[in-house]
């Protein structure tokens, strides 16, 4: 698959950033379709266990199919390393939807699934977009205005910067934060990163590849923007 894809993914803002104040997402296995429920405007991670030899990020494709009455949405997978391949998916419509996966894999292809889509909990309206052409606003009619800030770097900070970066925006009135998903060498940042998104040897990335703690780690700081309701601006 094109892992470059997974970009747009970042989370997802992904998912995440843009719908803030949700609660944490629900997480499937292929084949459990019975019982699971997803607020609206909130995710599903589907988690489905796959090849690990040769380069998986290149050497697989996956999608997923995601059907509601007659509507059916496309969703590209990505590989997240140790043999583990995700689906993410933001139901956006209240009732049964189901999914079935397509791959060059046979262990992922035709994998399915089922859920209900539910009210979303109090404080859940939806992701951010252009209303009127000229205003922000949430999916539920809520007006979005934005007051926003910059951390560029945020993600290749220390872990203790990071959580005082959380805590100081709690107690402020900004509600979107823009931050960069690769390192940023500049005047107030010039500590070499715990880690990159890509593999490197000395001063050269791999770009066959990614490296999935990277982005498991960007995926939680979204997390942690979208439970104090500040949208992620990647």
């Amino acid at each position: 698959m094109n892992r470059r894809d997974m970009l747009k993914l970042s989370s997802y803002a992904a998912v995440a950033g843009s719908s803030a104040a949700l609660s944490e997402s629900s997480h499937a296995e292929a084949g459990q379709n019975s019982g699971l429920s997803i607020a609206r405007w909130d995710h599903i991670e589907l988690n489905l266990p796959g090849p690990a030899t040769g380069n998986p990020f290149i050497d697989v494709t996956l999608t997923a199919a995601f059907r509601y009455k007659n509507r059916s949405v496309s969703v590209d997978g990505f590989y997240d390393g140790d043999g583990s391949y995700k689906i993410r998916f933001m139901p956006d419509e209240l009732g049964a939807w189901t999914w079935t996966a397509s791959s060059n894999a046979p262990a992922l292809n035709g994998q399915s699934g089922a859920f209900q889509c539910i009210a979303p909990p109090a404080g859940n309206h939806g992701p951010v977009s252009v209303r009127d052409g000229f205003h922000f606003g949430y999916a539920d009619g809520k007006p979005f205005v934005e007051c926003g800030t910059t951390c560029y770097a945020w993600a290749f900070q220390s872990e203790e910067t990071q959580r005082q970066t959380i805590e100081t925006l709690s107690a402020s009135p900004f509600n979107k934060l823009r931050m960069c998903l690769f390192p940023k060498w500049y005047q107030h940042n010039r500590k070499e990163p715990p880690m990159y998104p890509f593999p490197r040897s000395g001063e050269t990335n791999d770009y066959s590849t990614f490296n999935p703690a990277y982005f498991q780690h960007l995926d939680r700081l979204i997390l942690e923007l979208r439970r104090i309701g500040v949208e992620a601006d990647l």
